[in-house]
């Protein structure tokens, strides 16, 4: 948030923690998702990856029955302190997303949104 209190981000986001399928030009990586909105999302993997990679990512969200496979590009990605083994702290944006998966992931957006409202 900014000093004034407003939130800077273009999408509001929700948090989620499930398993996220991640590829790269080097390889797979299994992580787990800690938040994500309309543009982009936040996981933690066990490996560092660069600022500007190219992801492809499989997103299997609770309550929703397909698959939504996107692609992302690393916006920031840190190593949190105090974790064994490694873990990294990963955002990406949405840089291609089909129409099927954006609807899957405003329709879980929209309904987390509710409950996070709700507690």
């Amino acid at each position: 948030m900014t000093a004034t209190g407003r939130e800077r981000r273009r999408a509001p986001r929700v948090h989620a923690s499930f398993p996220i399928h991640l590829s790269t030009e080097t390889g797979t990586l299994e992580g787990v998702l800690r938040d994500i909105s309309t543009v982009g999302l936040c996981c933690q993997i066990p490996a560092a990856l660069r600022e500007m990679t190219l992801v492809r990512m499989r997103l299997e969200l609770p309550g929703v029955p397909e698959p939504a496979d996107v692609e992302g590009v690393v916006v920031r990605a840190e190593k949190l302190r105090d974790k064994t083994p490694a873990t990294y702290d990963v955002a990406m944006f949405f840089a291609s997303i089909s129409p099927a998966a954006r609807q899957s992931i405003e329709a879980f957006v929209q309904r987390n949104l509710i409950t996070e409202a709700a507690h």
